[in-house]
Order: structure tokens, then sequence, then C-alpha cells
């Protein structure tokens, strides 16, 4: 990774655009999409990244990337060329998981679910298209195949397959998903090959939410005999913390954290979705090799190193730099840093609209499957928190760390420190970021071919969601070079930040790239006919 301050003009702007020069912009035409590129490199120049996540401007930046075509009468789209995945499914459904599910793109063990079954539904619709590709869920008979210079039956099935799928999950959005099929249909509603694919996607979709429905994540809540009155993804394996919010018991063992609310409101945090640990995987994941120590520097009773990793916290508090500030908040967002690292990489590749569905469903199932491995080893071990671990081993004597935001490196009472992100409602060990990223970063490096990544990501002066107004101080830019750099950075993030050890991502590296490759290697199998 390269990290750079923003050219400034001498005008003091700061506009990097003005300091590009005409020789190295082009801008290409991709369907429906304008994407000013290098013209040497071929790497699309990505929108400045607004960190805060709301709807509407998280929307004009997703749109900024993917963008929608626009006539003077009104929306229209062209599915002829275009991509519905990027341009139409993604930019309407973002907006709905903020409002609905994370404030920040955090909340993984959701969101991943939510995700998974709708890029499932894409993969499962776009088979029948396929000389030889096997869906998951469904079994439909094959099409007419897919000829690249026509994307439109293509489009229509994938987003008439989200749709089924958003519709389960978000009902009362339905008008945006019957307005998102419509949008993608225009005119050919009367097309036989456009009725079909609508037939298509609907079967695939529905296939998949119903193949998925009982897999042991409780989607409708209705487990633990809550028929009458369920509780969505309530967790029903009887999990107890030892510990709770005001007291200590084992301070081996995880805490759950007190939250703010709003003015005046705290709630006590519960583990969430702690059966995700025993949901069916894709791949055959409890058949691979993958070894993870137990955290025996996170057992008191090893003393020594109890207090050493938590000396190792708060030295990284208080040298928190601009840059992992930013960093930390940028993989906190795992609907932009994940998922637009692939669109980045196919739009560079030049993919197609089949090879972009079977690469981004790959790295789905490598997040999906890595997200199992994680819980049920977080449930498994159970361990502390860095906030925990430091209030009791200092309780009220002076540390300096991080203060809080604006307020720099400060001495405080032990008791009083908190990480610079929010700390998870999940068990330390091991780190799920850090097992995503590298999961997703391997399966991304087996469909691109190469470990190459160069994605240059910016940042505006003052947007970030922790420290907003604030930081960073000014426009600043960053440049992954590599898949590995990426994964590398994304881990990181978790220590500069305070809410892993050191443990929690150093011990993910070996079996979370064999997560990602087994990935890689089923989804092959799906496109194979194997």
């Amino acid at each position: 990774m390269r990290w750079t301050g923003w050219l400034r003009e001498a005008d003091g702007s700061g506009d990097v655009s003005k300091s590009r020069t005409a020789e190295s912009r082009a801008l290409v035409k991709k369907g429906s999409i304008n994407i000013a590129v290098n013209s040497a490199t071929k790497t699309p120049y990505m929108p400045r990244l607004q960190m805060t996540p709301y709807g509407p401007l998280w929307v004009a930046v997703f749109l900024m990337f993917c963008a929608r075509a626009e006539a003077q009468d009104g929306p229209q789209y062209d599915p002829v060329n275009g991509n519905a995945a990027i341009h139409v499914i993604i930019p309407n459904v973002n907006p709905v998981f903020f409002e609905e599910v994370t404030e920040h793109g955090g909340d993984p063990s959701i969101l991943i679910r939510y995700t998974t079954l709708i890029v499932n539904s894409w993969f499962d619709a776009a088979a029948p298209y396929h000389p030889t590709a096997e869906a998951v869920f469904s079994d439909q008979s094959k099409v007419a195949p897919y000829d690249s210079k026509d994307n439109t039956a293509l489009n229509v099935a994938i987003t008439a397959a989200s749709k089924v799928i958003l519709d389960q999950c978000f009902p009362t959005h339905a008008a945006t998903w019957a307005a998102m099929l419509d949008l993608v249909v225009g005119e050919q509603a009367g097309n036989a090959a456009v009725q079909e694919a609508i037939a298509i996607g609907t079967e695939a979709g529905e296939e998949v939410w119903y193949g998925r429905l009982n897999d042991g994540m409780n989607h409708e809540g209705t487990k633990g005999n809550r028929e009458s009155m369920p509780l969505p993804f309530a967790d029903y394996t009887g999990y107890e913390p030892v510990n709770t919010a005001f007291k200590v018991n084992d301070p081996s063992h995880w805490q759950p954290a007190i939250e703010r609310m709003g003015t005046g409101k705290y709630r006590s945090q519960l583990f969430v979705t702690p059966q995700y640990g025993q949901v069916f995987p894709y791949t055959d994941l409890w058949s691979l090799d993958l070894p993870l120590p137990t955290p025996e520097k996170s057992n008191i009773e090893n003393r020594d190193d109890y207090e050493a990793q938590a000396k190792e916290v708060l030295n990284k508090s208080a040298d928190l730099t601009e840059m992992q500030k930013i960093l930390s908040e940028f993989f906190e967002n795992k609907l932009y840093s994940l998922p637009v690292s692939a669109v980045v990489a196919s739009l560079k590749k030049g993919n197609n609209l089949m090879e972009f569905i079977h690469m981004y469903f790959a790295q789905e199932v490598a997040i999906f499957d890595a997200g199992i491995w994680v819980w049920a080893k977080k449930k498994e071990f159970d361990a502390v928190r860095p906030f925990t671990a430091i209030a009791h081993l200092y309780g009220d004597r002076p540390i300096k760390a991080w203060g809080g935001p604006g307020k720099g490196t400060v001495r405080m009472p032990a008791s009083n420190w908190t990480s610079y992100l929010p700390v998870g409602d999940h068990p330390e060990y091991p780190s799920g970021s850090a097992c995503l990223c590298r999961a997703h970063s391997s399966v991304m490096q087996d469909f691109m071919g190469t470990n190459e990544l160069g994605w240059d990501v910016q940042f505006e002066a003052g947007s970030s969601f922790v420290e907003p107004g604030i930081t960073p101080a000014e426009n600043m830019a960053l440049r992954f070079e590599t898949w590995d750099d990426f994964a590398d950075v994304c881990g990181s993030t978790g220590l500069w930040s305070g809410v892993h050890f050191e443990a929690s991502v150093t011990n993910i590296k070996a079996p979370c790239t064999t997560i990602g490759l087994a990935a890689a290697a089923y989804v092959r199998g799906l496109i194979s006919g194997n």
C-alpha cells in the first residue's frame, strides 16, 4: 500500500483532478457507466470516499462509481451493455442495509447473510444461460446461451432473482424492489426472452431462499419454540457469557460492552448470532486443514503475556495516526472495502457479465464460509477483548492512549479507555475482519489470476465517522498495490484501532487463505458442472 497526500494546486483547492494531465485520462464507456481510467494502467479513478455511511450520501458516492443512465424523460437503463448488479441492484440495496441492518457497515454476520443470499441467487439465475454451470439450489433446464454482446436476459434474470430474496428479507421496501426490476426490464416486458428471464430469475431466487432458510442461522426466528412469536436471527444455542457488562468473573473471557444508543441511553451487548458457527457451509469447510492455536496470551494465568499484549494495545492507541484511523474506518465498512475491491478488479480485467457473476459469487462464498469458521472459533474460545483486560489490569491507574474523538493522545484512568472503533458484539479471538479480508483476497487472486490489485482510494477531509469534521485534516489518498497488501492492512486495522490483540490477526492467515482457495475451487467446480 502506498499512502500519499493529495497534490494541492496553487489556489489551495486540493482538486486532484486538476493535477492529472489530459494524456493520463480517458473516458471509457462500459455499458451505461462512464468510468475515468488511467490510460497507462487501466486503473479506474475512484470517487472521493465519504466515510459517512448514511443513505443518500452513500448512494451518491456509490453511484459516482457505478453510475446509472438517465434520460431526459426520466430514469432509463441499458440492459444490453450494462451490469445490473453494479448499476442497479447494489445501489438500491445498500441504503436499505444502512437503514435496517448496520450503522457503519460493520455487523458482518447478518450482512454476510443477506449479501450471500442475493449473490447466490445471481449465480443460480445465471446457470441456465451457461453451457456447463450447475446452480447451487435450483435445477432449471438450459436455455439459449449467454452472448456477451447482449446482457439483457442475464440482467433481467439476476434482478428478478434479487427481487425474490429482497421481498423476503425486506418486505417493507417491496416497492423499491419492484421498481428495480421494472427499470431493468424497461419497455421489453412483452419480449419472450425477457419473460423467460423473469421466470428463471424468480425460480432461482425462490430456490435459494428456501434452500438456505433452515441452514442453522435462524433467519425467520422460529427456533427454540418461537413459531408464534419469532425472533429473527436470535441465538438458540444457549450461549451465556461468563462475565456481565458490570462484573468480570473471569478476565480471560469475553465481557459484553456497554454501548451508547443516544443521549442518556445505553445497552449491554449480546453475542450476535453465536449460531452462525453452526450454519451449513458451501465448501467442505470442516474437512479442511484449518489450524488455530489457543489464545494463550489471553489467559490471565499467563499474566506476563496477558499484560504484555494489553500494553501493546495501549502503545498502538497512544501512537494512533490519522492514516491508521481512516484505514480502520475503511475496513470497518464491509459494504465498501470488500465488494468494491472486487468490482474494481473485475472492471480492470474486463470481465463480461457472466464472468463477473461467477467471480463475485466465489468471493461471497469465501466470506460466508470464513464467517462460519470464525464464529465457531469465537464461541469456542470466548476470548477477552482488550477493553476488559486493560481495565482489569490497571483499574483507575493512569495510562497514556487515544482519548476520544478530537482529543488526541491523553493520560486517563485505564478504566475509561476504549478502542478507536466500536467494539464488536462478539468475543475477540480470532479476528473476523482479518479472516474475511484474507479469504476474500485469496479467492480474488485465484479468479483474477494475479496478486496485483492497484486500487486507488481517496478520502475527503473530515469524512471520519469517529472524528467527523476532524479526520483526516485534508484530502488524502492511498493505493493498494496487491491483494496480499489489502489483506495485511485490513488485519492491521484491528490492532491499530484497539479491538484486537496481535494473535487474533496473525494466526488467521493460513486457515483463512485455505478457506478462500476452497471457495474458489468449489465455485469453479460448479461452473464446470462438477
